[in-house]
């Protein structure tokens, strides 16, 4: 397997730590059997418009 980019945004910096935290804690439990692909997929219909927060992205190994 190979590292995986997934798109978040938020509305400061602490918040955007506390949402990759939350979304690797996920993937590391609950949502260990969903598809990496199928959860890029997911994150970058649900990431906000452009210029509404601010982005970041997380890699997951």
């Amino acid at each position: 397997m190979f590292p995986r980019m997934f798109p978040l945004s938020a509305g400061t910096p602490v918040a955007l730590r506390s949402a990759a935290g939350r979304l690797a804690g996920w993937l590391r439990g609950e949502g260990s059997h969903v598809a990496p692909d199928d959860v890029a997929h997911t994150r970058r219909h649900a990431a906000r418009p452009a210029g509404s927060a601010r982005r970041g992205r997380m890699l997951m190994e």
